[in-house]
């Protein structure tokens, strides 16, 4: 004869997780145990929800929703805009309600960068002041502020515009205006 025994449980996520033990009749027996005592002993085992952080939020809500919870959002930023178009935004940070089992997407758009905490203002990049440098010097500040080169056109001030070339050039001019797109 066998006796099993299984605990599930509820983990923050409101997800359920499970843990069995098999013994023998014989050895439930000579220990003394019963089924419940044994269920008892073991710590429960549960089950983590996916972490969604950096995904996109209308692809994070739809798995969410699959999983049979419910899924809501807000802006991550302390701006309180109302998300419309979900593919344009990507997830910073994820709170669940086991209760209730829903997940809270905390998200900011696609071309900005996720705040510290949930409600913080969003840490744009400082520009640097690039106004007189050199070629060289410009492209090392940005560089190192973290803006996007392929978004730095290199306009030689003595000429028209239409002749704009991309800051990856290796050109050098003695008048120089940058423009970040």
């Amino acid at each position: 004869m066998s006796v099993c025994s299984i605990v599930a449980a509820q983990d923050s996520n409101g997800l359920l997780g499970a843990s069995a033990d098999a013994k023998t009749g014989e050895q439930g027996r000579a220990s003394g145990q019963s089924a419940a005592a044994t269920a008892s002993s073991y710590a429960p085992r549960t089950t983590k929800a996916a972490d969604y952080t950096g995904r996109p939020l209308d692809e994070a809500e739809m798995d969410v929703r699959s999983a049979g919870h419910t899924a809501v959002n807000h802006d991550a930023a302390d701006e309180s805009r109302t998300i419309i178009l979900r593919s344009s935004w990507i997830v910073c940070f994820q709170h669940a309600d086991a209760d209730a089992k829903t997940i809270d997407f905390a998200a900011v758009r696609n071309s900005e960068p996720c705040t510290g905490k949930d409600g913080e203002p969003i840490p744009w990049p400082t520009m640097p002041d690039v106004v007189g440098a050199t070629y060289n010097t410009a492209i090392k500040d940005l560089k190192q502020a973290g803006i996007d080169l392929d978004r730095v056109t290199l306009d030689d001030a003595s000429r028209p515009r239409s002749h704009a070339r991309k800051a990856t050039s290796a050109a050098h001019f003695e008048r120089t205006v940058m423009v970040v797109r």
